[in-house]
């Protein structure tokens, strides 16, 4: 992105912000020109969208791939008690393990579900915006 310009989510965010303080006074243009520069930044956004869509499902396969090798491990292991451990307790030792990347996998949940969120919402405004030019047209 070249300097100065600001991020597509940013100026999603500020277009939306603009347009609902704004609404009753757009015009037909007002509201085409607005359309226009919401479908813009959507197509700008692409990268950074598909990035943190991807980043959860990276996430989640390093967190099972460690799980597994972590509950793999405990469960070769003597436990207290001198006998071999048990599938719910290496799950349990796995897990405190792993905290890390239970952690990175929220992180990037919350991002996904953030950027489903914009799709969709400004999808919806987009809907909206285009009955309100035909309305307006007729």
């Amino acid at each position: 992105m070249s300097k100065g310009k600001i991020h597509p989510f940013l100026r999603l965010t500020q277009l939306v912000k603009e347009y609902d303080a704004n609404k009753e006074s757009y015009d037909v243009n007002k509201l085409q020109l607005l359309s226009e520069e919401l479908s813009i930044n959507l197509f700008y956004m692409s990268d950074s969208a598909s990035t943190a869509l991807s980043n959860y499902d990276f996430a989640e396969h390093e967190r099972k791939t460690k799980m597994a090798d972590r509950e793999q491990y405990y469960h070769s292991q003597l436990g207290s008690n001198g006998k071999a451990m048990t599938v719910a307790e290496a799950g349990n030792l796995a897990r405190i393990d792993c905290k890390e990347e239970v952690e990175r996998c929220k992180e990037t949940l919350r991002q996904k579900k953030r950027v489903e969120i914009i799709l969709s919402s400004v999808s919806q405004i987009l809907n909206s915006l285009s009955t309100r030019i035909a309305i307006t047209r007729t």
